[in-house]
């Protein structure tokens, strides 16, 4: 049988994705033009003002297989922008014998139409990534801590202490910081009172070990052998720039230190200290400041498609067990927006969903449960935002680099859990699209300014700086079938696409981790 079933499957700002069946038929034109005819000859409607058509092709599929389905690309550059429409034709031959009309197809041709678009930037975005779908509670999960070692007798006179280095402004809070990029050293020193032995201890090992306070993890375990040690003398425990690679930048630091040293009975004794560090850069965060006024939705999908996250399509096919005349999505969507210090290019999660199980007889195809997305927002990217507030401009690579730790990427994360609701014809097409809404953030940076020769930062120069970061998304749902005449609320920006009505445009706050239910 001689067909010519013509279906959009898909479209970005590199083409359009069609599935077509053209039965019996092997030949077939695809043609795209931007009016749609009635001849009283015809029984179907015809595109004109044609644009674009592809060259007589042949379906290898075509024939009397179960399946005469394939899919066909057409690029983006083919025509021009605006509502477009499409239409397959099928011939038994090559020279047009017996030909067979689909419906004519529309072609939603996706961009928006903002209050007010910028102008000034210039920037460009690398094409975003796929990457696996990952919650915070899983990116940023905390390991148990391991079970403490039986330990030595401790001495009852003895205690053991750092000497104190300087405290400086860092994060929010105060520590002490230490440059990475060369040796530093740390000092203990072992007081015995005044009712202690004043002989040297002939041998003991000074241990140091520094670990993560979030899950205890020993990062650096650094033994010194220590020989006819004085109590009160202050001990030097160096470690090299090749030790503390292995050590992350910017993040807390534990650091423990243990001395242990033989009694006369044989028995071991042992004493204590514990204190804090940050290894820093050349640059480093102070303290975070308030919101620049003003957000900016990024509503132009062609200048910020890396951005643009797709989670959710209506079905185009059935298994053809039973009748089905509608679809419809009924979801509570947990949407993740985690930091990337490290990739150049944003990810764009998988979607996953736990569906309840449909009714065996339905007639609506039904996506109701669970659905977790996201995306991954790269740091190298998220500073190319900065153009778009006035007078904002990107960070400099070793400023931007104060901000490439993996304690700025958890505490900025962010996660939303919303219920959205769609529903059509199966000759209907479905979507929901999620946009990231961001602000501009103040910061302090601080830059090294001085360093001792034990690599302790005794001096810096502060700097206001601003970057920007999501604080909500955008959830919006699209159907073919309707006008979706949604109307934004005074100041919003407004989202419009043709061929396509916006059913909602949801404009939902980002959490912390932990701060969303379910």
């Amino acid at each position: 049988m001689s067909l010519a079933i013509l279906r959009l499957l898909d479209t970005d700002q590199s083409g359009l994705r069609f599935s077509i069946d053209t039965g019996t038929n092997p030949f077939y034109e695809l043609t795209i033009g931007r009016e749609v005819r009635r001849d009283d000859g015809y029984s179907a409607d015809t595109v004109d003002e044609v644009e674009f058509r592809t060259p007589m092709a042949v379906n290898d599929q075509a024939g009397f297989q179960i399946d005469t389905r394939r899919d066909v690309t057409v690029p983006a550059d083919g025509f021009s922008s605006g509502r477009m429409y499409a239409q397959l034709v099928s011939y038994a031959s090559r020279d047009g014998r017996s030909p067979a009309f689909s419906r004519v197809v529309t072609v939603p041709v996706l961009h928006a139409l903002p209050w007010e678009r910028p102008t000034t930037m210039s920037t460009t975005f690398r094409p975003a990534r796929q990457v696996a779908c990952r919650t915070l509670s899983v990116e940023f999960a905390v390991a148990s801590p391991p079970a403490p070692a039986p330990s030595s007798m401790v001495s009852s006179r003895a205690v053991l202490s750092f000497v104190p280095g300087l405290a400086m402004a860092w994060n929010g809070r105060s520590a002490a910081l230490f440059a990475r990029d060369r040796d530093i050293r740390l000092q203990v020193s072992l007081d015995v009172g005044r009712s202690g032995p004043g002989t040297p201890l002939p041998k003991a090992i000074l241990t140091i070990r520094i670990t993560d306070p979030t899950d205890s993890s020993v990062l650096l375990d650094r033994a010194f052998r220590l020989r006819q040690l004085q109590p009160g003398v202050v001990i030097d425990a160096d470690l090299t720039q090749a030790e503390l690679a292995q050590l992350p930048t910017g993040h807390l630091l534990s650091v423990s230190g243990e001395l242990r040293w033989p009694g006369s009975a044989g028995q071991t004794y042992r004493a204590t200290a514990t204190t804090e560090l940050v290894l820093i850069g050349r640059y480093f965060i102070k303290e975070q400041g308030s919101a620049v006024p003003g957000s900016q939705e990024l509503t132009d999908m062609t200048r910020f498609r890396p951005y643009w996250n797709k989670i959710w399509e209506s079905p185009v096919s059935h298994d053809g067990t039973y009748k089905v005349y509608h679809w419809a999505l009924e979801a509570a969507v947990r949407y993740s927006v985690l930091i990337e210090t490290a990739a150049l290019a944003n990810g764009l999660m998988e979607t996953r969903m736990l569906r309840t199980p449909p009714a065996a007889d339905s007639t609506i195809d039904r996506a109701e449960g669970r659905m977790k997305a996201g995306i991954e927002l790269s740091l190298s990217e998220l500073n190319k935002l900065a153009s778009l507030w006035p007078g904002g401009n990107p960070l400099t690579p070793d400023r931007l680099a104060a901000f490439s730790t993996a304690d700025f990427a958890r505490q900025q994360s962010r996660e939303l859990v919303h219920s959205v609701k769609l529903k059509g014809r199966t000759d209907e097409r479905g979507m929901v699209w999620v946009v990231p809404v961001f602000s501009l953030r103040n910061f302090v940076v601080s830059a090294v300014r001085e360093i001792d020769s034990y690599g302790r930062v005794l001096g810096v120069d502060d700097e206001k700086v601003a970057l920007p970061l999501p604080d909500a998304v955008r959830l919006i749902g699209l159907t073919s079938g309707s006008s979706g005449d949604v109307s934004p609320a005074d100041g919003e920006a407004t989202y419009a696409f043709e061929g396509l009505g916006v059913e909602f445009a949801d404009l939902v706050q980002l959490m912390p981790t932990g701060q969303n239910p379910g």
